[in-house]
């Protein structure tokens, strides 16, 4: 078996996947490489999310119903329904997982949640591994909020909830200190919620992944409510095929990737953003909930998967005169920054193009945010930022500095080397961080990823290719049936009807003005040879 982060190759899992179909009829093979069973072990092995207690969870009702939290599956939401078995006793959603392994005390969220896809049309469903998934994560967690409220405050509706999770031969010192249990998680899960409320709603396919961490780290793990911020810097959930392979990833290119050590430090921090704990009163090095053998073992399975494949049995195949001429054009005008990687050989080395925000000119909310959010250090003040050897912290640092040293920590305890390692005295993130970039990736499979551009401010890569002016300010996000003319998603309400609206600051529908002089034959020769890659 491929074990390309033990043996020190380049690989990652970020901030990560599956092919299946509801149509009655066999749905195309994409090529993607894996197995069930793989599928299986990336939907739902934990890597450390903690949301919230396994046994509640199960017994929770909607906030608006006698109805339970779960009974769709949180298909409201936008995520998937899951299937049962060893790794999922529960039946939950994709991308949800009891943890930790041995006593399963806890529910908390995988990658999957967030980075598996499906396409429908024409009645036919395609699930795609590592493709942005249509789900509201903050929708989610809010009305989550909402039902633990009405658990812990509404009598009739605890009564309920105690008998699912006490059984008939409870006490009344049992409800008592359930109650009184359930009240406090209400009460820190309603302020997380209240700290992390957007100015403006991210809808399905984004979330603002640094600001999330920044306030869950900063905030409240250091105790302090001043570090929290509105996470008002959304972008789309980004593919994870080839990732693994990237010099340096996360959308504005500022995590080193070149290592095996950079790698599951990434994997960290990402637990640490969806519900992992840590304890960073510790000190010196912290503990947490993060499972680095997990991590390292999923890691190892994004690794080694592939781009999606067009399906021509279903889209029809793409028109050979005008992917001979895209071909050209693609050379000539998009290569340069995004590399081509032969479908036959994806699991290869890339160094990844970094463009200045000022000279794409795209919406600039996220790599602002990223570089220059700084954050009060509390009882940190005074410790190194990398332990080995590391200046030591002031009273203020740099919010992605401060999330650095948490994981650097956790790196540390964890650590299977006997010596200290000189990786560890180095940040997370790369210098240029502070410069304001975005990363272009090799573009493979990205037929099959959109809404297009950091934020997801563009339906189709069609409109990619035309002026900003000329690109639709407001449209629906959530639907899942496809255009495979245009390319994308249709401009049609999903789950919900939520409609972007592009003139909103973080929604910019701005810059990338590459292929916008082209003629519209050109451009439908450009897209038709984006479909093969």
């Amino acid at each position: 078996m491929h074990s390309m982060f033990r043996s020190g190759g380049r690989g990652f899992l970020y901030a990560i996947f599956a092919f299946a179909a509801t149509a009655s009829a066999a749905p195309p093979d994409l090529g993607q490489g894996w197995s069930a069973a793989d599928r299986e072990f990336f939907y739902y092995t934990t890597q450390g999310s903690q949301l919230i207690r396994r046994v509640w969870f199960l017994a929770l009702e909607r906030h608006d119903s006698e109805e339970l939290f779960l009974a769709d599956g949180l298909a409201r939401f936008g995520y998937l329904p899951g299937q049962r078995g060893s790794l999922n006793p529960d039946g939950l959603p994709i991308g949800f997982a009891v943890d930790p392994p041995t006593t399963k005390e806890w529910i908390g969220m995988t990658c999957a949640a967030c980075h598996t896809g499906e396409i429908t049309y024409r009645g036919a469903t395609l699930r795609i591994d590592g493709a942005p998934a249509s789900a509201d994560m903050y929708e989610f967690l809010a009305k989550l909020d909402l039902a633990l409220r009405k658990a812990a405050r509404d009598d009739a509706a605890f009564a309920r909830f105690a008998v699912r999770v006490l059984g008939s031969g409870d006490t009344t010192a049992d409800r008592a200190e359930l109650r009184g249990k359930l009240a406090a998680f209400s009460a820190g899960f309603a302020k997380f919620v209240s700290q992390s409320t957007p100015a403006s709603p991210w809808g399905p396919a984004r979330v603002d992944a640094f600001g999330l961490i920044f306030n869950r780290v900063t905030s409240i793990d250091l105790g302090n409510d001043a570090n929290s911020r509105p996470p008002n810097a959304p972008v789309s959930y980004p593919f994870l095929w080839g990732t693994s392979w990237h010099d340096f990833t996360q959308w504005n290119g500022a995590v080193a990737n070149d290592n095996w050590m950079r790698r599951l430090s990434r994997n960290v921090g990402q637990v640490l953003g969806v519900f992992g704990t840590i304890d960073l009163k510790s000190g010196p090095f912290y503990r947490s909930s993060a499972q680095r053998t997990r991590l390292i073992d999923l890691e190892d399975k994004v690794s080694m998967l592939a781009a999606p494949a067009w399906p021509e049995a279903l889209f029809g195949a793409p028109d050979k005169a005008r992917v001979a001429r895209g071909e050209v054009l693609y050379r000539e005008y998009c290569s340069g920054c995004h590399a081509l990687v032969p479908r036959e050989n994806q699991q290869r080395f890339v160094r990844v193009t970094r463009v200045a925000v000022t000279k794409l000119g795209t919406d600039e909310a996220m790599t602002q945010m990223a570089a220059n959010r700084r954050s009060a250090t509390g009882f940190l003040e005074g410790r190194r930022l990398g332990f080995f050897p590391g200046r030591r912290m002031g009273a203020e640092e740099l919010s992605a500095d401060l999330l650095s040293h948490a994981v650097i920590g956790v790196m540390t305890l964890i650590n299977v080397k006997a010596k200290p390692d000189p990786e560890l005295s180095k940040s997370l993130f790369d210098s240029t961080l502070v410069i304001g970039n975005y990363k272009a990736r090799p573009l493979n499979g990205i037929w099959a990823t959109g809404p297009y551009l950091h934020n997801g401010s563009v339906r189709t890569l069609y409109q990619l290719l035309l002026p900003p002016a000329e690109r639709e300010a407001r449209f629906y996000v959530g639907s899942r049936e496809f255009d495979p003319v245009e390319v994308g998603f249709a401009n049609a309400p999903g789950i919900a009807a939520f409609e972007l609206d592009t003139s909103v600051p973080g929604n910019y529908r701005s810059g990338h003005l590459y292929g916008t002089a082209f003629s519209g034959e050109q451009r439908r020769d450009l897209v038709e040879y984006m479909k093969t890659l």
